[in-house]
């Protein structure tokens, strides 16, 4: 695996919690803007996450978010490893309002202006009808605050969105929202968050 130091001075001398963050496969209906949404994973989107744990039971427990394109997937691979299950409410994905379940194309004919400053300045936007993404930044960062503090030590699998993923990766290394869309993460993609008390992260790719 490649790794990028978010802090290179960050003492080793404590044992990491290793947290697998995993988007969940593609959904039924296709590329669109589901955010609340709670639609099912295309049979393509399962074998995609089928893939992304193949070989791989190391976890002491699993974190997901509620959605069903997460959690019913955590809960079978929770009950065939024996390991346990939270479902964490704050890991849900960003709330589109009115874009739900549009694709980008449409979103934009809709409201042009509000979808550039999405991509262009999250701090200051907010999806028609929707949830500002500073609020998202900070119901997101407190859930993935809560799981460090609780789970230290620890090997975690954590189902989510790629909204959700994303600011986990901001509050990891240390970066503000301006970074949100720099992070790719494709359909049951898996990468690896190191965190090194007190403060060091190292992400595997």
């Amino acid at each position: 695996m490649s790794t990028l130091e978010a802090s290179a001075a960050a003492p080793l001398h404590a044992a990491p919690t290793t947290v697998d963050l995993l988007r969940h496969g593609e959904v039924e209906g296709g590329a669109r803007l589901c955010g609340r949404s709670d639609v099912a994973l295309s049979a393509h989107g399962l074998q995609q996450m089928h893939a992304a744990v193949s070989g791989r039971a190391e976890w002491d427990r699993i974190i997901s978010s509620p959605l069903r394109r997460c959690a019913l997937f955590a809960t079978e691979l929770a009950t065939r490893l024996a390991i346990p299950l939270a479902i964490e409410e704050d890991l849900q994905e960003l709330d589109f309002g009115a874009w739900e379940g549009l694709t980008s194309a449409a979103a934009y004919a809709a409201a042009p202006q509000q979808l550039t400053t999405l991509w262009c300045d999250p701090a200051q936007a907010t999806p028609p009808g929707g949830e500002p993404v500073s609020r998202f930044q900070a119901r997101v960062t407190a859930a993935w605050q809560r799981l460090l503090h609780h789970h230290p030590g620890e090997r975690l699998l954590l189902i989510g969105h790629s909204g959700s993923l994303r600011i986990i990766l901001l509050a990891a290394l240390g970066l503000s929202l301006d970074h949100f869309h720099r992070f790719e993460i494709g359909h049951g993609h898996r990468l690896r968050l190191q965190i090194h008390p007190p403060h060091g992260a190292r992400l595997l790719l």
